[in-house]
């Protein structure tokens, strides 16, 4: 079972790998192996009366991991509590997409078989015998892997070649995947294989885009606000794997001084 001290934060490293200790270097990129502090002003630092009088939107990016070697956290959700009594506004960027992949088979395909190898670990041998029923069988030996199970695989036949689309859903869902990479032992006139990503999965095991500034927004990055009541669901968060999580800083102008700006950023899941 997860125990909450098995939950960590670290921040991101920015432009000073691998060791950034500053939030206000925390912009994105690979995670630093420097936790988030404790205190006050652990991820944005004070607004000056400039920044109060003119407005100001700035951003800032850290990592959670689960750093249990063996435990798992089921229907991992995400959100910020505890908004205090300000105008300043706070959200949340980050991404939930399934990984897909692509498997092509160039040529006309007779018989014979092909194995995948996953993060290491290689399928059963599948075998081929039409399209719909090698889709089907790509489908189970992946999800017979350990590891694996919500892996679907659709088949689609065109005039010179054959398109197998694999996606990572389910508990497999919203994480980064390896590579997968195919041994072709397939029979028939001029086979050719190749694999290929066609969408990265995210947040879970993906790397922050870097931004230059904290000014600067991510590119391709949806915030969102949440609460206690709307939080952003991410699914399994396996041993050891982690995510990035950006926080978007809104201060309209003519905001006046205050003590009471901030949030508490909270994980939960199953069973806690």
């Amino acid at each position: 079972m997860i125990n909450p001290s098995d939950i960590i934060f670290v921040l991101s490293n920015g432009s000073y790998p691998p060791t950034n200790s500053d939030p206000n270097e925390s912009l994105g990129f690979t995670p630093s192996n420097v936790p988030v502090g404790v205190s006050l002003e652990n991820l944005f630092e004070n607004i000056t009366t400039d920044d109060a009088s003119a407005g100001r939107i700035d951003y800032r990016c850290f990592y959670v991991f689960n750093d249990s070697s063996t435990d798992d956290l089921p229907s991992t959700s995400i959100y910020l509590d505890e908004q205090l009594d300000s105008p300043i506004q706070l959200s949340i960027g980050i991404n939930t997409v399934d990984e897909v992949q692509t498997l092509t088979v160039s040529g006309t395909p007779t018989g014979g078989s092909i194995v995948l190898n996953y993060d290491g670990s290689n399928t059963s041998s599948i075998t081929y015998t039409n399209v719909s029923a090698f889709a089907t069988a790509i489908q189970n030996a992946l999800n017979a892997l350990a590891g694996l199970s919500g892996v679907t695989c659709t088949g689609t036949n065109f005039t010179s070649y054959q398109q197998y689309t694999i996606t990572f859903s389910g508990d497999d869902g919203n994480r980064y995947q390896p590579t997968l990479v195919v041994t072709n032992n397939l029979t028939g006139s001029g086979i050719i294989t190749t694999m290929a990503k066609t969408i990265n999965g995210s947040p879970i095991n993906s790397i922050a885009p870097l931004i230059t500034n904290s000014l600067a927004a991510p590119a391709g990055i949806n915030f969102v606000q949440t609460s206690i009541s709307n939080k952003k669901l991410l699914g399994l968060l396996k041993a050891t794997e982690g995510f990035p999580v950006w926080i978007k800083r809104v201060i309209p102008p003519q905001t006046n001084a205050s003590n009471q700006s901030g949030a508490v950023f909270k994980i939960t899941g199953i069973p806690n």
